[in-house]
């Protein structure tokens, strides 16, 4: 019963297997590469020492702008006051620094930020000052009887 971690030898059966392997059909069979648990051939939940889970596989570092919490690759990473700070959000794609999914702190480059949101341009009516859209502009016309 090669990778069998509880057998039943009155019935010859596996009934859980060692890390590494899974259950199917009281057969103990391989998980994917640096798997310790799975659910079948294609799909980890839990990956070994030294690697992270990435949707359903592992890997041996996170992509860009994400960091690994207990063997599981999550969030983005947003820098302040030269700090590296771990964020569970995911900031909206125009916004490099945000306090919740829809509220962002700072835009990234060539968007303009307007009521916590990142805009291509200034909605009508507002005005740009930097790199922020305020307000909204009013023209008032008066009629002048000579």
């Amino acid at each position: 019963m090669g990778h069998c971690g509880k057998c039943d030898f009155f019935e010859a059966i596996c009934d859980a297997c060692s890390l590494g392997y899974r259950l199917d059909n009281n057969q103990c069979l391989a998980c994917i590469s640096d798997c310790d648990t799975c659910t079948d051939s294609l799909t980890c939940q839990v990956c070994s020492a030294g690697f992270s889970l990435l949707g359903t596989t592992c890997v041996g570092s996170c992509p860009a702008e994400m960091y690994s919490e207990n063997r599981v690759c999550k969030g983005k990473m947003n820098f302040k006051k030269e700090l590296m700070i771990k964020s569970l959000l995911d900031c909206p794609t125009t916004c490099s620094q945000c306090t919740s999914e829809s509220v962002c702190q700072e835009c990234k480059p060539s968007y303009l930020k307007y009521h916590s949101q990142c805009l291509a341009s200034c909605p009508a009516k507002t005005y740009l000052s930097g790199v922020d859209c305020f307000g909204t502009i009013e023209i008032h016309f008066h009629e002048i009887n000579c």
